[in-house]
């Protein structure tokens, strides 16, 4: 595929030993039915051979571009790093063992022309770490969200996200937030900024879950979250525990779909 010298979309996945899922994550984005744009991959000095595998697809595919952190800086320094390097009006994350049905970048670049908005996500459903999908049933998300309903409860899975930097600017993620939540920090900071967004409730997305993920690990989510209100947003002890109660509530719902 010729390289474009304008990419609309700027795709933005950080890697971390991922050579198991190089091949899915590879015919999940090259044969999407939208076409300009450019995916960025950023190493972060992995052990194994993930480095000579994406060398190979860059070889391949001019869209590609391998971009090789200096030292091991986790996952929130490499997205920055594809930031700082990428060149499309729009920017989606997808995490390495994630995937995305071939017409998400189309529906989703549509979606959010048409509503004019400044940050979006999908629907999505669940797969086990060999790629199975756990349940015939969508995950939901809001048709529209506020401020305060995504500080009770990420409805935003990241690989889902697209944001168009015309509205937001050039943003980059922050680095001193614990991981798992710079996410929802990042969509907060979007939000706070530009104003409510909404959802393409339509199934185009598959999040990996692994049995000792951290997403996985249910009491440690809560303490962290739990963190996040007192911590990081320095809310007071009863508007975190109105908002953690909520949080469980609908965390319970996610997690049995």
């Amino acid at each position: 595929m010729t390289k474009s010298s304008n990419p609309e979309i700027s795709v933005i996945t950080p890697v971390y030993n991922g050579q198991k899922y190089i091949d899915q994550i590879s015919n999940s984005i090259l044969n999407q039915t939208f076409s300009n744009f450019e995916w960025l991959i950023i190493d972060d000095c992995s052990t194994d051979d993930t480095r000579i595998l994406l060398e190979n697809m860059a070889a391949n595919d001019q869209r590609v571009h391998l971009l090789i952190l200096d030292a091991n800086g986790g996952p929130i320094k490499a997205r920055n790093k594809g930031l700082e390097a990428a060149r499309g009006r729009f920017v989606a994350f997808i995490d390495i063992d994630d995937l995305w049905l071939p017409r998400k970048l189309e529906k989703q670049l549509s979606f959010m022309k048409f509503n004019k908005l400044p940050l979006s996500y999908t629907g999505y459903r669940k797969i086990n770490d060999n790629g199975t999908v756990k349940s015939h049933f969508t995950v939901p998300v809001p048709k529209r969200l506020t401020y305060k309903k995504l500080l009770m409860t990420n409805s935003i899975m990241a690989s889902s996200a697209m944001f168009d930097r015309s509205i937001t600017g050039n943003i980059k993620q922050d680095e001193n937030v614990p991981v798992s939540k710079d996410d929802l920090m990042f969509w907060l900071s979007i939000m706070d900024k530009c104003g409510d967004t909404m959802g393409l409730q339509e199934d185009l997305c598959r999040l990996r879950i692994h049995k000792k993920s951290i997403t996985n690990n249910k009491l440690l989510m809560a303490k962290r979250h739990w963190y996040f209100y007192r911590k990081i947003q320095n809310l007071s002890f009863l508007t975190s525990l109105k908002l953690f109660i909520g949080y469980s509530i609908k965390g319970s719902i996610k997690y049995l779909l």
